[in-house]
């Protein structure tokens, strides 16, 4: 559970107590300074199991053809031969990403019709 806890004179403090993240975290990244607009991700992995969680502003997660708003302090699992998609609307918007596994290139599937085919 993230617990995010406003005090405007001093800043905020994001708490993460036990959540419930179905694999062992290997790798943490945070996307961040991404201009207002913005669209990333297009991509899914063949193996890595993904954790978003929204850390600052507002992002729109396109899973698998549902689309899902998380605000500051909303997380949600990305499971491997999952595509999604982070749509950046508002500036300041950060994505915190927790990974089951470390980064490889090979593990990326960018292209949507090769997704559909091994999903098939």
């Amino acid at each position: 559970m993230v617990n995010l806890v406003k005090d405007s004179e001093r800043g905020d403090l994001m708490a993460f107590d036990t959540i419930d993240v179905p694999f062992y975290v290997k790798r943490v990244f945070v996307v961040n300074n991404v201009p207002k607009g913005s669209i990333r991700g297009q991509h899914a992995h063949k193996e890595c199991k993904q954790y978003f969680i929204c850390t600052n502003g507002a992002i729109t997660v396109t899973k698998d053809g549902k689309w899902i708003d998380l605000k500051k302090g909303d997380g949600l699992f990305i499971d491997n031969l999952e595509w999604s998609t982070q749509h950046y609307y508002l500036e300041n918007s950060e994505l915190m990403v927790l990974c089951s596994h470390e980064y490889d290139k090979n593990d990326y599937i960018t292209d949507f019709e090769e997704f559909k085919r091994l999903t098939q």
